[in-house]
């Protein structure tokens, strides 16, 4: 969802404000890195 959102807002499909897109970005960010580390873990142990 976060992803889609950022997306549209990219697009102009449904335009955000500055800040608003910010934080999704934020956000899509810190999801990122948590895939990122239980994919390090799964693979170490």
């Amino acid at each position: 969802e976060v992803n889609r959102a950022i997306h549209r807002a990219e697009t102009n499909v449904e335009p955000l404000d500055q800040f608003h897109e910010e934080d999704l970005r934020k956000e899509r960010m810190q999801l990122k890195d948590q895939i990122a580390a239980r994919l390090s873990t799964a693979q170490t142990g």
